[in-house]
């Protein structure tokens, strides 16, 4: 017999009530699984900063999967039909419908980023759109899911290789768009040793700062960030500080003043204060970027007024304490980045890395993501695939890591910017390769069974990679006449590989010298570029009074010019010598910070004079490099003379044979304009 309707719906309704009493019963073990599995964000993130987060998650799984899934499908329809914000809108919807699933976070930025971008095909729209990647995975995704180490590595991944590589065919824009952000922010590091950038960076590390998760990312109408006024008050009010300890760390007591000056006119502890500073300011750290010829004379009496505050000696140190503090705040509230992480990260590895470059951030995300996500310390970072990253960073770092960065007045977001090779990162490379390289024997031999051959340094599988590194590194190093390092690191290859090759008992110089030439005749590109450095230092050391060194930069510049030019047909011959040197002094006399130097006007004048009795001209037919770099030269300097009030022609009077050699230039140029020259 079967049962009635009004048996079957008491039956359904006694059932439904006992699904939702168990439902009730297993809330309480599953909040606590979610707490123990890190599925719910700290501090209550999700209700304060994304309530609407909160309403999209509250929605039935059965209503939200369907809708999930439509607008999935709907997103990749937009992108193919080029509607690339009405795909990015649906799919900021659906990060914020799943808001713990850490792939949708990292699949989105990740099209956004490499997909979107290339469909792309001004400078403007590609950064935009690589960018909205970075914010998506830095701004929400890591922060509402912290323990995911594959979004640390997916911000890393993006800083490193589609912002610090070269593939892109747009990778110049990035890398502006990202130097004048960190320059407006940080300013150039030092020139120095890499103790010099390190203690540079010291005061933001230091500066007051309250890393509570629920107090970062504050902002207000204008995406300005808000600064914590009572971390201020350390600095600025002698009573804030909880004793004498903390008031000697922070407090400035010529602080309050200076902000108070400052207030007059318009001026707030706040980003208007590094706006104020990057404008106004004399410091190197400012000038540096400055086009040579650009004016900062202020207009009107309240910018009069700020840049003498802002220059003002009597304020230096308060000056200092308020702008690392503002500093602090905006790499905390709105880059998200921890001050005293990115200080720890420069000490551990003693490298000294500039801020502006993307492979510097690229190096902080993947071992941050570390400490993040496994509560590891600076210094002890185990994971073996990390070690390779920071490895591969720090080799690109050794051959871009010097970045030379000049402000276009024309272009504010696309500064001029170049690279070159940096020394001060073989020593810390070599180190981590030491490192790893130890590491992974034992783990080889680990894994072997009774009976097999061990694994050694000697053969370890980065052998060649590392031999590879380390030859370049010498040959840098000669160039750069550091020739005991040079030596040093030869020395270590022969006793540590004992690699094969009579090449390897030779002196240095022949050493290096046998690796450009492999082969019997020089390697073309490694040749110029051999060429041109020895020619570029060769400068530097006169500039400097350092006349030993000169003539062996041009000793060794000859030898190379002299290999090339025997080894190849006359119709790929080079220019003559003394136009490679006319070209690197050139660059020494109107912009060296250009070329990675800082030399000051005076020290330029005496370059000039010293080179024309060093390398003279012989002649309209052969001339010396003063002779050719002069008039392409004169304009620039004149100008830097009238603005620090030198008599142009006593600091630079016309080379001999000037009248003549433009004579013979003109009828060249006639003839055939690409022989002029």
């Amino acid at each position: 017999m079967s049962a009635g309707p009004r048996t079957k719906q008491l039956i359904w309704l006694a059932a439904g009530a006992g699904l939702l009493a168990l439902a009730g019963a297993l809330q309480r073990p599953l909040r606590s699984r979610s707490r123990h599995y890190d599925l719910v964000p700290p501090g209550n993130i999700l209700a304060r900063n994304h309530p609407e987060i909160t309403l999209l998650t509250m929605a039935p799984g059965g209503l939200r999967a369907p809708l999930i899934n439509f607008l999935w499908i709907r997103s990749q329809q937009y992108h193919q039909e080029g509607r690339h914000f009405d795909a990015m809108q649906l799919a900021s919807l659906i990060c914020r419908m799943q808001p713990r699933f850490a792939g949708v976070w990292r699949f989105h930025a990740w099209n956004m980023a490499w997909n979107v971008s290339s469909t792309t095909r001004t400078p403007d729209e590609r950064w935009r759109w690589v960018y909205n990647g970075v914010r998506l995975l830095r701004d929400e995704g890591i922060l509402l899911n912290p323990t995911s180490i594959k979004l640390y590595n997916e911000l890393a991944y993006i800083f490193y290789e589609k912002m610090g590589g070269f593939m892109d065919e747009m990778h110049l824009a990035y890398k502006q768009q990202w130097a004048g952000r960190m320059q407006r922010l940080l300013a150039a590091p030092p020139y120095g040793m890499t103790a010099e950038v390190i203690e540079a960076f010291r005061p933001i590390a230091q500066a007051p700062l309250d890393k509570t998760p629920s107090r970062q990312g504050l902002k207000d109408r204008r995406e300005q960030v808000i600064m914590q006024a009572d971390q201020l008050r350390l600095i600025i009010d002698p009573n804030a500080a909880g004793d004498d300890e903390q008031k000697a760390e922070y407090y400035e007591a010529k602080a309050a003043e200076y902000a108070e000056l400052l207030a007059a006119h318009g001026v707030k502890i706040d980003e208007g204060l590094l706006e104020a500073y990057n404008k106004y300011s004399l410091d190197d750290a400012v000038q540096v970027a400055r086009p040579a010829l650009w004016p900062i004379e202020p207009k009107g009496d309240r910018a009069k007024a700020v840049s003498a505050l802002i220059n003002d000696a009597k304020y230096a140190a308060a000056r200092g304490r308020l702008l690392a503090f503002v500093r602090a705040q905006v790499l905390w509230h709105k880059y998200k980045m921890d001050p005293q992480w990115m200080l720890g990260l420069m000490e551990n590895y003693n490298v000294p890395l500039d801020w502006r470059q993307p492979i510097a951030h690229g190096l902080y995300w993947m071992t941050y993501g570390i400490h993040a996500t496994g509560h590891v310390e600076t210094g002890e970072i185990p994971s073996m695939s990390v070690d390779r990253q920071v490895l591969n960073c720090l080799k690109a770092l050794t051959w871009n890591g010097r970045l030379t960065y000049e402000e276009d007045p024309a272009r504010a977001d696309y500064p001029r910017i170049s690279w070159g090779a940096d020394r001060r990162y073989i020593a810390p490379t070599q180190k981590k390769y030491d490192e790893i390289i130890k590491l992974l024997v034992i783990v080889q031999n680990l894994r072997k069974k009774p009976g097999q051959k061990p694994e050694t340094y000697k053969n370890n599988k980065l052998r060649t990679g590392h031999v590879n590194y380390l030859i370049a590194a010498i040959e840098m190093l000669f160039v750069l006449r550091r020739t005991d390092q040079a030596r040093q690191y030869m020395d270590w290859i022969s006793e540590v590989y004992q690699p094969d090759g009579q090449e390897w008992k030779l002196p240095l110089d022949e050493f290096v010298f046998h690796q450009i030439t492999a082969g019997g005749a020089p390697i073309p590109q490694r040749a110029r570029n051999q060429l041109t450095a020895s020619l570029q230092m060769a400068m530097y050391y006169l500039a400097a009074g350092d006349d030993k060194r000169y003539r062996q930069s041009v000793n060794y510049a000859a030898r190379v010019y002299k290999a090339f030019q025997d080894s190849v047909p006359e119709r790929i011959k080079l220019p003559p010598m003394a136009v490679y040197a006319a070209n690197e002094l050139g660059k020494m006399l109107v912009a060296p910070r250009a070329a990675g130097f800082n030399l000051s006007l005076d020290a330029r004048i005496g370059l000039y004079s010293l080179i024309g009795r060093r390398w003279p001209s012989e002649g309209a037919d052969r001339p010396g490099p003063q002779l050719i770099v002069y008039d392409a030269v004169a304009a620039f300097l004149r100008r830097q003379c009238d603005a620090g009030d030198i008599d142009f022609k006593r600091a630079f009077p016309p080379p001999p044979y000037l009248q003549e050699y433009r004579k013979k230039q003109a009828v060249k140029l006639r003839m055939n304009p690409r022989q002029a020259g």
